[in-house]
C-alpha cells in the first residue's frame, strides 16, 4: 500500500487508518492536487484529530471548521467531533471541492483553510486588508506566529513562508510548489 505522508500519526485502528489513507488519496485525486499536502493541512491544524476544538473559536476537527462553515457544509461542529477521521475527510472534500483547480501549491491549499481570500492573491497581499487597516491588524493580532515581521499585519508571503518552514520541521522534504497530480492527470486526458 502506498502510504501518505504522516501515515503513522493517523488516529484510530489500522483498518481506519488505511480506509484514511485510501480516502485522502482519492479526495486529492478529485480536487486535482497532492494527498500529502492535504496531510499536514490537517496535521497542521489539529495534528489529524477529527475531535479537536480550539477553545476560543469553536473551530473543530481536521480542518478546523468554524461553526458556521460547519452549518454551511450541512452539518455542525458538535456531529462534526463525534466522527472518525474518514468519515470527517467527506466534509474535508466538500468545503475544499469549491476551491478545485487553484490548489496548485501547498500554500494554496494551507490557505484555503486558513485565509480562503488570499489564493490566488500577489505575495504582498495582506490578510484581511479588503476590509480595513483594523481587520488586517485583527487577524495579525489572533495569529501572531504568522507575523513574522512583527508590524501587525500579515501577508501572504509571510504565511507561505512561516507554513513552509513548519512542513519542513516535520520532515517532509517534497515539493512544495509543484502539483505533480495536476501533472499526471493533464497528461492523461
Amino acid at each position: 500500500m502506498d502510504k501518505v505522508f504522516l501515515y503513522d500519526q493517523i488516529r484510530g485502528s489500522e483498518e481506519e487508518k488505511k480506509l484514511f489513507n485510501k480516502k485522502v488519496k482519492h479526495i486529492a485525486y478529485l480536487l486535482n492536487t497532492e494527498a500529502d499536502w492535504l496531510m499536514l493541512v490537517m496535521w497542521f491544524e489539529s495534528r489529524l484529530n477529527p475531535a479537536a476544538v480550539n477553545s476560543k473559536s469553536g473551530a473543530t476537527g481536521l480542518i478546523q471548521f468554524l461553526p458556521s462553515t460547519a452549518k454551511g457544509l450541512g452539518t455542525t461542529t458538535e456531529d462534526l467531533k463525534k466522527m472518525s477521521g474518514s468519515e470527517q475527510l467527506e466534509y474535508v472534500y466538500k468545503y475544499l471541492k469549491r476551491y478545485k483547480g487553484k490548489l496548485n501549491t501547498l500554500s494554496d491549499v494551507y490557505l484555503t483553510v486558513f485565509y480562503p481570500y488570499a489564493v490566488g492573491k500577489p505575495s504582498d497581499y495582506v490578510l484581511g486588508s479588503q476590509y480595513s487597516t483594523e481587520v488586517a491588524e485583527n487577524i495579525a493580532d489572533k495569529n501572531k506566529i504568522f507575523d513574522t515581521d512583527k508590524d501587525n499585519l500579515i501577508t501572504k508571503a509571510e504565511v507561505t513562508s512561516y507554513f513552509t518552514a513548519w512542513v519542513r520541521s516535520q520532515g517532509y522534504t517534497g515539493d512544495v510548489n509543484t502539483n505533480t497530480t495536476a501533472k499526471k492527470k493533464t497528461f492523461l486526458v
